[in-house]
């Protein structure tokens, strides 16, 4: 039988183990969707409460020294609880200074209070992964080029100061704004609100008025941005919530959100108009129900509305499709689509005839509603070549192309014109179930899987690699057509960066650092160079290019000015 002695150096290695990989992963464990069991159980560390199982445990025997047991028993405690809290998927798991418990966090609170959102000492982010040489060859090729190469003719090389100077002379007459103002990338961060919880989601509504936020404390918030303002205008408390609203959507008129979590509803709220009164306004949230045949733990991972406001469509993780007729306030339509969790789904084009979803197979499928039976659903084509689950799905609006980030920690730009072959999706089936022996939720990435080639049979136009998806599912999008032409792709990551790749070279045009966790959502003002950042640190970010511009504003006049200067000493310069 091993001594006391024995018992308490064991005791030590394993909880120094399990404590280092509670600190390689960033305090928090269980972050991810896909959690077995949705729930928020509190996780009681007061040894007292743990029962007389866990009391007998950590019994030593009677000959020990008292003080080698009392320290091997509040460690076998503390190990105890860390496992319990695992499996009990509390909000955060933390260490006490100078002592060996641990604390479980799951207080609900609606406190805005940013000192409250510091991450610990210990907090280590995970580095940005090398990039690597982006293969254009398709790209090149393809009509996404001289589109996106139109839209944004004026040279990123140009500043803007030379560009309203060209244009005062007419060599820019008649161009739209976006050509510009392409080049314009936010690179300058103000913290615009902090909170207690992770915020999950962050999406500009009504043009770029109001700003949506999402947060682990079950409240949506929305804000008055206008001007450059970022005043909280309505607060909405968040109904059957079980690990956090995982999604929201907001209307294409405006006028009404709709939030997902782990259960049988979608909800429905109306936000606040323009005449808003805060005395006479009463928050009215409207269940949709779905109607999921015997699935015990239900949720919907992605809710997109219809171009008209009239449909809703959701992703689930039954591997089905769910679409909700607002207007017959019913469930229109409930397809099997994928063999394991559907964690993004769009409407391509504002037809909403052509929808796409994609999931834990690593395929991305492509629908047509009009020739869409329930009872023997077929896809018009599929896009394969991932080598792991796609987490998220950006249309570019034109019905053509559309993008999507996945686990295999790359975003591919896809041309639904172009799909892939029957052996080809086997091959990314294959390529998918040899990367299932890790977990992007809490694990790091294998080097394997950043080593890996791209699949012989990838139908993808482009792939961009760099950012880490990590933790959860982080968005991408394309940048806003009337500022940038949609020259640009970017995406939340893991690192607490926001990452923005050039979409015609693959090449990362700049790294936003200035989160200290995860960025889970980003969203780009339609109409301004601005983004939004929501991320694990508790934090709302606006970046602007504000410095940027002043940077190069007195760099280029000062050149100017030098140059000036020389042409006057020599003479050249007539007035």
């Amino acid at each position: 039988m091993p001594s006391s002695k024995q018992n308490k150096v064991k005791t030590k290695t394993e909880f120094r183990n399990l404590s280092t990989l509670f600190d390689l992963n960033q305090k928090n464990v269980l972050m991810g969707q896909g959690m077995s069991n949705g729930s928020e159980n509190v996780v009681n560390l007061d040894e007292s409460n743990q029962g007389s199982e866990d009391r007998d445990n950590v019994r030593s025997d009677s000959s020990s020294d008292n003080s080698s047991d009392d320290e091997t028993t509040v460690m076998e405690t503390s190990l105890r609880s860390l496992i319990r809290a695992i499996t009990s998927g509390s909000h955060s798991i933390s260490f006490r200074s100078g002592q060996s418990t641990v604390v479980a966090d799951d207080t609900e609170s609606d406190s805005d209070d940013i000192s409250s959102g510091e991450f610990p000492k210990f907090y280590r982010a995970p580095p940005i992964m090398k990039t690597h040489v982006p293969d254009t060859s398709k790209i090149k090729t393809n009509e996404i080029s001289s589109l996106i190469s139109r839209d944004a003719e004026f040279s990123s090389e140009r500043s803007l100061l030379q560009a309203l100077r060209i244009r005062h002379l007419g060599g820019l007459k008649r161009k739209p704004i976006k050509e510009i103002c392409s080049h314009l990338v936010p690179d300058s961060a103000k913290e615009l609100a902090g909170f207690r919880n992770k915020l999950f989601c962050g999406v500009y509504g009504r043009g770029g008025d109001i700003f949506l936020s999402a947060c682990q404390d079950r409240f949506l918030r929305i804000y008055d941005t206008r001007g450059g303002n970022f005043d909280l205008l309505q607060s909405i408390k968040a109904r059957d919530v079980g690990w956090s609203v995982l999604d929201v959507a907001l209307s294409p008129d405006g006028t009404h959100l709709v939030y997902s979590s782990w259960n049988d509803y979608l909800y429905q709220v109306h936000i606040l108009g323009d005449n808003y009164d805060d005395d006479a306004y009463s928050v009215h949230q409207v269940p949709l129900c779905l109607e999921p045949p015997g699935y015990i733990q239900f949720c919907i991972f992605s809710v997109k509305f219809s171009q008209d406001s009239s449909e809703v469509m959701g992703g689930a993780n039954d591997g089905c499709i769910y679409l909700y007729n607002r207007e017959a306030n019913t469930q229109s339509l409930r397809i099997q689509a994928h063999d394991n969790d559907v964690n993004a789904v769009c409407f391509v084009d504002e037809t909403t005839h052509i929808v796409a979803s994609g999931g834990d197979d690593g395929l991305c499928k492509v629908w047509d509603r009009r020739a869409l039976r329930e009872s023997n659903p077929k896809p018009v084509g599929v896009l394969a070549g991932h080598r792991d689950g796609i987490g998220y799905l950006d249309p570019k609006g034109d019905g053509r192309f559309l993008i999507s980030n996945s686990k295999d920690q790359s975003i591919k730009l896809w041309d639904i014109r172009r799909f892939s072959q029957d052996s080809e999706i086997e091959q990314g089936k294959i390529a998918v179930r040899k990367n299932n022996t890790w977990d992007y939720r809490w694990e790091r990435v294998p080097k394997k899987v950043t080593k890996q080639p791209q699949l012989s049979g990838d139908s993808s136009v482009m792939t961009y690699c760099g950012h880490r998806v990590l933790q959860t599912l982080i968005r991408c999008h394309f940048s806003p057509h009337f500022t940038t032409g949609q020259r640009y792709i970017y995406t939340g990551c893991a690192t607490g960066a926001i990452v923005i790749y050039d979409i015609l070279t693959g090449e990362i045009v700049k790294v936003l650092s200035g989160h200290r966790a995860c960025v889970r959502d980003v969203s780009w003002h339609p109409y301004v160079p601005e983004i939004i950042s929501s991320s694990w640190d508790m934090t709302v970010k606006r970046w602007s290019p504000r410095g940027q511009d002043k940077e190069e504003f007195e760099e280029r006049r000062d050149k100017i000015s030098s140059k000036r200067k020389k042409r006057e000493a020599s003479g050249a310069l007539k007035l």
